[in-house]
């Protein structure tokens, strides 16, 4: 009997020995220091990554942080990008991580992709206003994730403007590409090659831009074009660097073909945002006369396609619920009476609504740019009835 119970055992303990090892994961946890965040991040996926293995092909390439709401990069997504890269090295020394290029990814089998995002009221475990960082390792063909982890950074922390390229797009560039991402960061496998050779080559026409390279930036968002037809972001990248070279007729052709594929996607979510407590457009640098050409091509747009559009407005979570609707529908007004002033034919094709702060996206209320997304107008493409 004792010889049985010996064996049997021995058997169990087999049978657990050829279980394979559970992936640890951490807890988020919370920081003030940028780098202890990221060291966080770094280690646990270091961590992560001894259960995984490693990958054949040793180069890793590593994308920005990414804003999850509006897909913009801030300058500290931009900075954390390079400090998460060098830590990486450090965790996992037989992989070579480097930033994210058209040369590295074409060979790549992993893929590091990062996110951030504002923590809303209540979701916090600890008191005060916090970032979220968010990593994930991933399959770069199958977009299977292979290790995650995450940490809460102060927001005062936090550079929260968005990078030149960004600031100055008319659009949030949240069309599927992004959504895509989103979607691998939360778990759920989608094919990332393709996407990411773009993404390679677009994020080297927006570092040209961010530089103040515009004619080179031009040629950049063309080259991504030629593999994406229909990216806005290119698109968007063409417009600006026209403008950007003063060349502002072929700023406003090129602003009325991105334009017209937000509308064939049936949404366009055009950056015109307000002043705090206000119905006053932003009026930094030479924001109010690109406003104007916005406005109206919108116009021009809804005519040549034949569509109708609903306008709604949205505010910042500061001040009571009762003055924010009656402020985000001020807001919305305003911008349908502004489309009419230079389209009459489209007056009964816009309706203006009000959301108030019901549907913020960062919602800290702080009223300063990180939050500025909250106080903007939305446009949702209608077929006329």
């Amino acid at each position: 009997m004792r010889s049985l119970k010996i064996v049997q055992f021995f058997l169990i303990m087999s049978l657990f020995a050829c279980q394979a090892p559970v992936r640890p994961v951490d807890q988020p946890a919370y920081f003030k220091d940028p780098k202890e965040a990221l060291a966080h991040i770094a280690k646990s996926l270091g961590r992560q990554i001894t259960f995984v293995g490693s990958p054949s092909i040793k180069s890793v390439p590593v994308d920005e942080f990414f804003n999850e709401s509006s897909a913009e990069v801030a300058v500290s997504g931009k900075v954390f990008q390079q400090q998460l890269t060098t830590m990486l090295g450090q965790e996992a020394k037989d992989i070579n991580f480097s930033v994210l290029s058209k040369k590295n990814i074409a060979t790549a089998q992993w893929i590091v992709l990062s996110s951030y995002s504002p923590i809303k009221d209540k979701v916090a475990e600890q008191p005060g206003i916090w970032i979220r960082l968010k990593t994930v390792v991933a399959d770069v063909v199958t977009g299977k994730q292979l290790a995650a982890s995450e940490s809460y950074l102060q927001s005062s922390q936090f550079q929260g403007d968005p990078t030149k390229f960004f600031k100055e797009s008319p659009m949030f560039l949240t069309d599927k590409r992004h959504k895509d991402r989103i979607e691998v960061m939360n778990g759920k496998a989608q094919p990332l090659k393709e996407k990411l050779t773009v993404q390679a080559s677009f994020a080297d026409a927006v570092a040209l831009y961010d530089e103040g390279k515009f004619v080179e930036a031009e040629e950049g968002f063309r080259e991504v074009l030629k593999l994406t037809p229909e990216h806005q972001g290119a698109l968007s990248g063409i417009y600006q660097s026209l403008w950007q070279q003063g060349k502002k007729i072929p700023a406003e052709s090129a602003f009325g073909k991105f334009l017209a594929v937000g509308f064939d996607e049936g949404n366009i979510s055009i950056k015109i945002l307000f002043k705090v407590n206000g119905t006053d457009f932003v009026d930094a640098g030479d924001l109010p006369l690109q406003y104007k050409l916005w406005t109206k091509s919108i116009g021009q747009t809804m005519v040549a396609k034949s569509k109708c559009l609903d306008v709604t407005g949205h505010a910042s979570k500061s001040g009571s619920s009762e003055y924010n609707d009656r402020l985000s529908l001020q807001r919305a007004t305003k911008v349908v009476a502004t489309i009419q002033n230079f389209s009459p034919v489209t007056a009964g094709k816009l309706k203006a609504n009000g959301k108030g702060f019901q549907e913020t996206i960062v919602g800290t209320g702080s009223n300063d740019a990180t939050d500025a997304i909250d106080r903007r107008v939305e446009f949702i493409v209608k077929t006329c009835n």
